[in-house]
């Protein structure tokens, strides 16, 4: 495990089924990433190259797929320009008039058939370089690796100051209101095992389900560890993140977390 990533217990932890006690560890991997984009033409032309790069000396089997969620720039294009030069690359498109973060990594998530899958974000603020440290991450023995902002290696120097205090708020929360010992619960930057994701029936449409992902892998005893990132700078376009819309739908993964662990104590062991 490197140096900072820290195992994650919960309340729960006693609870844990024969699945998290069994070895899942394989020798090598594939890997997919799933890269969920929203008028990131530009930024996509820097970054694919990148990310091939960094899969290709891992070497490991991989996969990317981007998933334009109903762009009106260039973004599904920029991808099929990239194709002939990276045969792992895949496109999928949304065009049905309703974006969500939520609903294009499901997209995603469907369309992926590696055994370690990894969401990260197209405007550049996720180092591609990190990638190697989440698979290893997840060789380990981790179910899912979070990609932290937060510790002493100041992985969120980068992020304005509205953006630190609103998402590391939040965590605190988490870990006052449910126990929850994870510095970063709002990011998007992370590693799961195939056979964990498919066991969180994900149902979130907007940015909360990065929270959805992490607070239903803890509740349900996965492994989870955290793995220091640095958030970067976007390299260029809009955020499309807007805390007004977002902070019903995030609080709401607090509720719904608290209902399953309240559930779970009444039904008793």
């Amino acid at each position: 495990m490197t140096p900072f990533a820290s195992a994650l217990t919960d309340a729960g932890a006693e609870r844990r089924s024969e699945y998290n006690r069994r070895t899942v560890i394989v020798a090598a991997p594939s890997v997919s990433v799933i890269i969920p984009c929203h008028n990131e033409a530009k930024n996509l032309l820097t970054l694919l190259p990148e990310v091939a790069r960094v899969l290709d000396d891992a070497r490991l089997p991989w996969e990317v797929i981007v998933v334009d969620d109903n762009s009106a720039d260039d973004t599904s294009e920029a991808v099929r320009r990239l194709s002939p030069q990276h045969t792992s690359l895949r496109l999928v498109e949304r065009r049905d008039g309703h974006p969500g973060v939520g609903r294009t990594l499901r997209a995603g998530f469907a369309a992926a058939t590696s055994s370690i899958v990894i969401t990260m974000d197209g405007d550049g603020s996720h180092a591609p370089a990190d990638l190697p440290r989440l698979i290893q991450a997840i060789n380990e023995g981790a179910d899912l690796t979070i990609g932290s902002r937060y510790g002493e290696w100041k992985g969120d120097r980068h992020m304005a100051l509205s953006r630190r205090i609103i998402s590391g708020a939040y965590s605190v929360a988490a870990r006052v209101l449910l126990g929850t010992p994870v510095a970063d619960l709002t990011s998007g930057y992370r590693a799961i095992r195939r056979e964990a994701l498919d066991r969180l029936a994900l149902k979130a449409d907007g940015f909360e389900i990065h929270a959805e992902i992490h607070l239903k892998a803890i509740d349900a005893g996965l492994r989870v560890t955290q793995t220091p990132i640095v958030y970067l700078t976007r390299e260029g376009g809009q955020s499309k993140l807007r805390y007004v819309r977002v902070g019903g739908p995030y609080a709401s993964q607090l509720v719904r977390s608290f209902a399953r662990r309240l559930k779970r104590r009444l039904s008793g062991p």
